[in-house]
């Protein structure tokens, strides 16, 4: 099974319409912080990929899961030391934003899918979309998941090469050895190709 990414402007520029007329000027404060030019992959470029592959798919997102996805990475630190989560971080700014859009059960449920994008398990019903969303990249044919792979080291450039590989191997590990990486219905193949991706850059590091 190949992954075709390929989509028209005009799929991107609705989706991204629709969002845009919901949040109005914070849309643009959102897009800013993706923007910034240390983001090499968690950047809006990342959004709308999520937003490609759901098409594709035939994931039929609601309201609630487009702005879970918009917000999910809206704050990216890599060199965070603190305990407060980049998810968390992005909780409060989507709270910030949404608190006076829409209603506060709606505002909970978008609060909860950010959440469950920081370990990639689904607290509810809802997440599972936009978890396979989010990982679906590890699944990509191999040209595309090691540009993926450089975006990440970049990001993480403060980091020397050892601490890298350190810090890579275990999340790699930590992802091989899951149950399952995703939760929607027919993924075994999307699964297959994720772990042949993961166990080769894993095996790049021995």
């Amino acid at each position: 099974m190949q992954v075709n990414i390929t989509t028209t402007g005009e799929e991107k520029k609705t989706e991204v319409s629709n969002i845009q007329s919901t949040l109005g000027a914070n849309f643009e404060i959102v897009k800013v912080l993706y923007d910034q030019p240390n983001r090499k992959y968690h950047n809006f470029g990342h959004i709308l990929y999520m937003f490609d592959i759901a098409k594709q798919q035939g994931f039929k997102l609601n309201e609630l899961q487009r702005l879970a996805i918009l917000y999910h990475d809206s704050i990216y630190v890599t060199s965070r030391k603190t305990d407060i989560s980049n998810e968390i971080m992005s909780i409060k700014l989507a709270h910030s934003h949404l608190i006076k859009i829409i209603p506060k059960p709606a505002l909970k449920l978008v609060c909860r899918m950010i959440l469950d994008t920081k370990d990639h398990v689904p607290g509810i019903e809802l997440s599972k979309e936009i978890i396979d969303l989010d990982l679906w990249i590890l699944s990509e044919p191999e040209i595309i998941y090691e540009a993926y792979r450089k975006n990440i080291r970049e990001e993480y450039s403060h980091l020397n090469d050892e601490e890298w590989k350190i810090a890579r191997k275990d999340w790699l590990k930590k992802m091989l050895h899951r149950r399952t990486l995703y939760y929607t219905k027919n993924i075994e193949a999307v699964q297959a190709l994720a772990e042949r991706n993961l166990a080769k850059e894993l095996s790049g590091y021995s």
